[in-house]
């Protein structure tokens, strides 16, 4: 069964909502495999974007857009984030360890020791923002712009 973005988003959202995929909060259910991908995810004045302690890790989440989000503690490791954007969102203490995050870009983000500790960051750009105590050891940064 295949859903547009939107649905996939409301399916995030009500995961989100109902603390089932928050690593804060017991129970949480394992959505390992789940396809997030092409979901727009933006901080607009009608609609927030704050997921602080998100957790989705082995997840498809690519080419999805957080705009101007709070992914404060969020866990992404082993997903696959291919070609998705992050512009003016807090990833502070993010983990992004094993993701694959290919021909993605970061614009304008606070990246405060944020883990990418075996990520792919290939052909990927972090333009802008803070970027501060990151780890990025064993990160395959092959034609990655960072500056």
């Amino acid at each position: 069964m295949n859903l547009d973005p939107a649905r996939k988003r409301d399916v995030f959202l009500f995961l989100y909502e109902s603390r089932l995929i928050r690593h804060d909060h017991t129970p949480n259910i394992d959505i390992r495999g789940a396809d997030f991908s092409e979901m727009k995810l933006i901080q607009t004045s009608t609609q927030s974007c704050e997921f602080p302690f998100l957790h989705l890790p082995g997840v498809y989440l690519e080419n999805t857009i957080f705009d101007g989000c709070t992914l404060i503690d969020a866990v992404f490791e082993n997903s696959s984030m291919t070609g998705s954007k992050f512009i003016l969102s807090d990833l502070i203490h993010a983990n992004f360890q094993n993701t694959n995050l290919t021909k993605s870009q970061f614009h304008d983000d606070q990246l405060y020791q944020a883990k990418f500790t075996g990520a792919l960051l290939i052909q990927s750009i972090v333009h802008g923002g803070v970027v501060q105590n990151v780890d990025l050891t064993n990160a395959d940064l092959y034609q990655c712009v960072i500056g």
